[in-house]
C-alpha cells in the first residue's frame, strides 16, 4: 500500500514572502485612518515657563503662501477681502538666556470665525534654538485666491505645550 501525501498549504498560495507584499499596502492602508500621535513637548506641562520664555508679541501679515521676507512684511490687523490671500501669524518670544541644546516643540493653532465656531486646527513642529535669545515663528492660514475670506472678525488662538501662549484678533474688511 502506498502512503498518501497531503499538502497542508500550497506554496504558491501560502508563501510568506507573497504574504508580506500583499498586507503592506493593505496595513498601510488602514494606519491612513488613523490620527497620528500626538507630539509631545520635552517635559510636557506649561514650555514657557520651564525654558525661561515670554511672550513679547503676536502680529498678522498677509501674502502668498510662502510667507514674505521678515523686512517685506506689513503688519496689521483689518485686511482688504478682495486682496487677501493667506493670513500669517508671527509668534516673538523672549528667552533669558542662553540653552544647553536645541529644543523641538509645536504651537497648536486654532482659528475661530465672527460666531466663535472653530474653522481650523493645526499644529506645527518649530525648534526653540539654543542660541537665539529672541526668536519668532510664524505660519498661516488661508487661500490661494484673493477674496475667498468672510468679512468680519476672526480669532487666533496659539497653544503650545496644551498652554495657551498666545491669542489675537483680525478683521477682513469688505472695502478694499
Amino acid at each position: 500500500m502506498r502512503a498518501m501525501k497531503i499538502k497542508i498549504f500550497c506554496p504558491r498560495v501560502f508563501n510568506p514572502r507573497r504574504w508580506a507584499v500583499l498586507a503592506l499596502p493593505a496595513l498601510l492602508i488602514l494606519l491612513a485612518g488613523l490620527p497620528a500621535p500626538a507630539f509631545s513637548c520635552p517635559g510636557g506641562g506649561d514650555f514657557l515657563k520651564e525654558h525661561h520664555l515670554k511672550v513679547v508679541s503676536l502680529k498678522f501679515f498677509e501674502g502668498p503662501e510662502t510667507a514674505p521676507a521678515l523686512g517685506a512684511r506689513s503688519y496689521r490687523e483689518k485686511f482688504p477681502q478682495a486682496s487677501t490671500r493667506y493670513i500669517f501669524w508671527e509668534l516673538k518670544i523672549e528667552a533669558a538666556g542662553k540653552r544647553a541644546a536645541a529644543t523641538p516643540f509645536a504651537v497648536e493653532t486654532l482659528w475661530y470665525d465672527a460666531a466663535g465656531n472653530l474653522i481650523k486646527q493645526a499644529t506645527e513642529k518649530f525648534t526653540l534654538e539654543k542660541d537665539h535669545l529672541r526668536p519668532w515663528y510664524s505660519h498661516a492660514f488661508g487661500f490661494p485666491v484673493p477674496g475667498q475670506w468672510k468679512p468680519g472678525k476672526y480669532r487666533v488662538v496659539l497653544k503650545i505645550g496644551g498652554t495657551e501662549a498666545a491669542s489675537g484678533d483680525f478683521e477682513i474688511t469688505g472695502t478694499p
